[in-house]
């Protein structure tokens, strides 16, 4: 394990195509751009939030104690995987 943090996402084969679509449109390349933007500003937000919480529970030697509702929290986003946008 390297000591320094990089975090990548790759699309599935299938939402790849699905993404190449949608920015092959003009409409749908204008707005997956912003829906990416979001994306990326949220993500980059919520784990450097959980980061600075990990290390405050490190500090405490609380750590190991609160995995559990580290886990919870971040795991918390599984309620979208149903939405659908009307």
């Amino acid at each position: 394990m390297s000591s320094s943090f990089d975090y990548e996402v790759s699309l599935t084969p299938d939402n790849e195509k699905k993404w190449q679509e949608m920015l092959s449109d003009s409409e749908g390349r204008l707005v997956m751009l912003k829906i990416y933007e979001l994306v990326v500003s949220n993500d980059r937000v919520s784990v450097n939030n959980i980061i600075d919480k990990s290390y405050a529970s490190f500090k405490e030697g609380n750590l190991t104690k609160h995995f559990d509702s580290f886990k919870r929290l971040y795991e918390a986003s599984d309620f979208l995987k149903d939405y659908k946008f009307r």
